[in-house]
């Protein structure tokens, strides 16, 4: 082939054009984000637990209480986790162990305040088999038979993951069947947010835009449902689910969307546990970090006695949730007192008021479906409503 000495720039030019737009093509590859799938189950879990919860959350908030005052330093809860990393065949590839230590200190740094921390037991396990590289959502059966350890939480870091349409995804976790586990594509597990949303779902948390990915939520954004809709926690904003498309550069929302009652979505874009950008997510809630708390203490054997396979607990049926609509009324409170509406007048309804730190300020019984308030000074509170057969939590501000 004879090519002229004129035409060698424009040869070069055309050459490094082709380079740049397939580099672009092999960084701008889609990767789908969370895989994982929450049940309504997930939501109703600590409908079960209601006695247990309740002690728990109120000695994590004494404990943070204490520490906010200069008190003691919470205690630290070890998760122990067995870590395995995917490789070629012939032993090369693979998550290197300084990304390791990398991602295990972000993980950490996102649970600080949780009184959780995790780290690795006895050493990496090495999978050395060229098919698993590309691991596809569904094949967890052929890593748990050779390689998982009961009793702890197991995460894998494979070089692709992808669902069962072959598209690539980030991750997702499992924690079914009374095991738990993480698979991760090994570039998000260096994003600092990836794992540790992983890491809520293991520990009892949903979206926060719900359980359904492709839906809108049914979350009002005053709050009269945040304990039964969306993801069952009220100090997170009703979300009408995220994406790159309606969060920008800047971590702002963007989106137009609105609730059943026409009210505009203001979601959190910072939260672990939505569908924001990835370097814009950086915090879990106080509602959610005592969730996962709890959750962990109730379910401690789980992720704590290596090698020990948890004896499976069966649920006590759900109580009727006769408080299920009860409603607030007005809100934002304008005089001294907040109403309720509800056909359940006749019942002893008990009451608790805490702020957003989880502390509780006030609590009684409701009487005459009325609630006084005006030693509360301004701000936004949680209510809590029990009848004896159901719970519910509703925000109100004054």
């Amino acid at each position: 082939m004879n090519v002229s000495l004129k035409n060698i720039p424009a040869l070069v030019f055309f050459i490094l054009t082709l380079l740049f737009s397939a580099n672009g093509f092999a960084q701008t590859e889609e990767v789908l984000e969370c895989q994982t799938v929450n049940s309504a189950e997930a939501l109703n879990y600590f409908n079960a637990h209601k006695k247990e919860l309740k002690a728990v959350e109120s000695l994590f908030a004494q404990k943070r209480s204490a520490n906010s005052k200069g008190g003691d330093a919470p205690i630290l809860e070890d998760i122990p986790v067995k870590v395995h990393i995917i490789r070629y065949s012939n032993g090369t590839g693979g998550l290197n162990e300084f990304d390791l230590t990398e991602t295990f200190r972000h993980l950490n740094n996102e649970f600080n305040g949780a009184r959780v921390g995790f780290s690795l037991w006895e050493g990496i396990n090495f999978i050395d088999n060229s098919t698993l590289i590309r691991f596809k959502k569904g094949d967890e059966k052929t890593l748990i038979d050779d390689h998982y350890v009961p009793g702890i939480l197991n995460i894998y870091f494979s070089e692709y993951v992808t669902n069962a349409s072959k598209a690539s995804i980030c991750g997702y976790s499992e924690n079914t069947e009374n095991r738990d586990i993480v698979v991760l594509k090994n570039s998000c597990a260096m994003n600092s947010s990836t794992l540790a949303h992983e890491i809520g779902h293991i520990l009892s948390l949903v979206h926060t835009h719900g359980i359904n990915n492709t839906s809108l939520t049914t979350e009002l954004v005053d709050g009269s449902n945040c304990d039964t809709d969306g993801d069952g926690i009220c100090d997170t904003p009703a979300d009408p689910g995220l994406s790159d498309d309606n969060v920008n550069n800047f971590c702002k929302y963007t989106g137009k969307e609105t609730d059943a009652n026409g009210d505009a979505f203001t979601p959190d874009t910072s939260n672990m546990m939505s569908y924001s950008r990835k370097a814009c997510r950086s915090y879990f809630s106080t509602q959610q970090i005592i969730r996962m708390y709890t959750y962990f203490i109730l379910e401690k054997n789980r992720f704590t006695k290596p090698g020990i396979v948890p004896e499976v607990i069966t649920e006590t049926p759900l109580a009727p949730e006769s408080l299920k609509a009860v409603k607030l009324y007005p809100n934002p409170i304008q005089n001294e007192n907040i109403h309720l509406t509800t056909s359940d007048i006749s019942a002893d309804i008990q009451f608790q008021i805490s702020n957003y730190q989880g502390q509780i300020l006030a609590s009684g019984r409701v009487k005459n479906n009325e609630i006084e308030v005006g030693n509360l000074s301004s701000g936004s509170y949680l209510l809590y409503l029990n009848n004896g057969n159901s719970t519910v939590t509703r925000k109100f501000i004054k």
